[in-house]
């Protein structure tokens, strides 16, 4: 298969968009304009189809660029019973719905509006092209886009991929993004004049069997999908937006792998994502957030900054004597927990479940959230240099603590609820 590499050598080319109105409109009718999340409504005013488009153009031109900033981006015109819409700035696509409907918003009878996203008679509809589109040929070594089975190489520096983003048709063999000065992916409300929130596709989705990113890039936005992939991250650059990680990604194979080696990362990071991780595997010196939208197996944290807001079904390991500090919210569980070293700080309301067993001088901690909580087993200590804390009594039924092969000295908060202490 080829490998292809991304140049970004598209000129820039503004989309054309044409509607062929026709059928037999009533006065009352209504022609419904949908960008994203905006929503405006054209009475036809009059039974002639040309006269119906000129009012729809006149409307659209009209809008009020604070109220309606999507549309304000992109000029209404008419040709008899064709509308078209030209987006102003070159490079930069639009997605426009024009649909006919009945006076009290049913569907249309007669009426119909035909060549949205196609050419119409008469007419041709100019697609987007630019340097910052990924479907668009020029942009690809070889004058191609990549294909299923393909590696695709991101390392152009000062490359940009903003636009098209949505080829989760394809399945990489391997996307390697290597360019320190990049960004894919959009934010999610578009600036300018009057921000709205995007409406284009802001994740690029494409499988990839193998995913490994090494940049410096404050918005790198990766869905892959459906696909098995193993990803392996070993730097990020700071976020291009606030309270929000550089590198963000998603992902639903069960039986994926994720390597976060260097950087920051958010996965499923905003509130509605959803990725799958069979195994997450966080380094030290990362920083990690995991959104209520995980579903996670395994987590081994080798001395990273780690915040999980879901449950973990498998095991959460703190497996080295690198530290590192895990931190649960929400109301997950945690199957099981394993620690050498570091600290976890379990503010989730989920069960507690399995052998917990603390060694080195790993650290657990109940008092950063005041809500109940329960542990079904006994707390197994391996070393006098544990910390276990619970000064707030949350534990339900208070903390079971077992110690082997060490004395009883680990260092309790002084208000803990112990209901018991065994020695080996």
């Amino acid at each position: 298969m080829a490998t292809l590499s991304w140049i970004g050598g598209a000129a820039k080319r503004a989309q054309v968009q044409t509607y062929l109105f026709g059928g037999t409109w009533e006065a009352d009718d209504i022609a419904r304009l949908v960008i994203g999340n905006k929503t405006v409504d054209v009475t036809a005013g009059s039974t002639v189809t040309a006269t119906v488009v000129s009012t729809v153009v006149t409307a659209w031109n009209a809008l009020s660029a604070t109220d309606y900033p999507e549309f304000a981006e992109i000029t209404a015109s008419a040709n008899t019973t064709t509308l078209t819409l030209t987006k102003d700035t070159a490079g930069e696509p639009f997605t426009c719905t024009i649909t006919p409907l009945e006076a009290n918003g049913s569907a249309a009878d007669a009426q119909t509006i035909g060549g949205a996203g196609v050419a119409t008679t008469g007419t041709t509809a100019t697609t987007n092209t630019g340097p910052e589109d990924v479907s668009v040929p020029a942009n690809w070594s070889g004058g191609a886009i990549p294909v299923n089975g393909d590696t695709a190489i991101v390392d152009k520096e000062g490359a940009r991929l903003k636009y098209s983003l949505d080829q989760s048709a394809i399945t990489l063999a391997s996307l390697r993004i290597l360019a320190k000065d990049v960004e894919v992916g959009l934010p999610k409300t578009k600036t300018g004049t009057t921000p709205y929130p995007e409406y284009r596709p802001d994740f690029w989705k494409i499988g990839a069997t193998s995913s490994y990113t090494n940049t410096n890039s404050g918005r790198l936005k990766l869905d892959h999908g459906s696909t098995v992939v193993t990803y392996e991250q070993d730097a990020s650059g700071a976020s291009r937006e606030t309270n929000v990680p550089a590198v963000l990604l998603k992902g639903t194979h069960a039986s994926s792998v994720w390597h976060i080696l260097g950087g920051a990362a958010g996965i499923a990071f905003f509130a509605g994502e959803t990725a799958t991780l069979l195994t997450l595997n966080v380094n030290r010196g990362t920083n990690v957030v995991c959104g209520t939208g995980c579903t996670i197996g395994t987590v081994n944290n080798y001395g990273g900054t780690l915040l999980i807001n879901s449950a973990i079904a498998t095991a959460l390991n703190h497996p080295s004597a690198n530290g590192g500090t895990t931190t649960l919210e929400g109301s997950g569980g945690v199957s099981l927990l394993t620690m050498q070293s570091g600290k976890c700080v379990y503010n989730t309301t989920g069960t507690l479940a399995g052998d917990t067993v603390l060694g080195g001088s790993a650290q657990l901690t109940f008092d950063e959230d005041q809500k109940s909580k329960s542990v079904t087993e006994p707390i197994q200590i391996y070393n006098s240099a544990v910390v276990f804390s619970d000064s707030n009594a949350v534990i339900d039924g208070g903390a079971a603590l077992e110690f082997h092969n060490c004395l009883p000295t680990v260092r309790l908060a002084p208000d803990c609820d112990i209901i018991y202490a065994r020695m080996d």
